[in-house]
């Protein structure tokens, strides 16, 4: 996501439980049940500060991050600014699909469906390069197929087929920077996807986080909506 002024940000809704979860195990590296529970716990205990900022949200979880992680104060900070955005862009979404759902149609499952849901298969992220159990990520996301298709732009054999094989939390940050369709349009292939400056700092953070252990790598790593 570009820089935003965060600070005089209106709160905003807060999910359920089960998708803080998601949320954090997204962001944690190598995250600990108990630990995301307990983080949880404490956004659900103060709803108002864990939504009004970046800032506030760095507050009320990043020393609680860095003591029951290994991340320094800074990594912890930048965690929660992470989290700040996609739980940000998680309510953008819900409200946009209430908003449109009678328009779209079908069209919002193709939407929904361009999240990453599908089984991982190991291999290497092609964002950060670590090891990891990797999902199919759209370059051209589903939810602009019908669209694109009437103007001609790509084949529909192209659309269906061109993507990417990345890690749960490189999919997220990619989805948290981009609308779907700037990113039909604009970054559609990998190399245009590593020119922008947002994903270019998140491969380099995410490249230094631990890789998910052999002994859980297809456990619990369903993306959550």
């Amino acid at each position: 996501m570009q820089k935003e002024d965060l600070h005089q940000r209106q709160p905003f809704a807060l999910p359920p439980s089960e998708s803080l979860f998601v949320s954090l195990t997204n962001i944690l590296p190598d995250p600990d049940p108990d630990v995301t529970v307990f983080l949880v716990s404490e956004m659900m205990s103060d709803p108002v500060l864990a939504t009004s900022s970046a800032s506030s949200l760095t507050d009320l979880l990043a020393e609680h991050i860095s003591q029951l992680t290994e991340a320094s104060p800074e990594e912890a900070q930048y965690m929660c600014e992470q989290l700040y955005n996609e739980l940000l862009a998680l309510d953008k979404r819900n409200r946009a699909a209430s908003c449109d759902a009678a328009e779209l149609g079908s069209d919002s499952e193709e939407e929904l469906s361009d999240h990453p849901t599908s089984s991982p298969v190991a291999g290497v992220c092609e964002l950060c390069e670590r090891p990891m159990p990797l999902t199919f990520h759209h370059l051209i996301p589903r939810a602009t197929h019908k669209k694109l298709l009437k103007r001609g732009l790509f084949t529909k054999q192209e659309m269906c087929t061109r993507g990417v094989m990345l890690c749960r939390p490189c999919h997220s940050a990619v989805h948290r920077q981009f609308d779907h369709l700037t990113l039909a349009l604009e970054y559609n292939s990998i190399e245009k996807l590593l020119e922008h400056e947002g994903i270019i700092k998140w491969a380099a953070y995410a490249s230094k986080q631990r890789c998910v252990r052999r002994d859980h790598a297809l456990r619990g790593l369903k993306y959550g909506r």
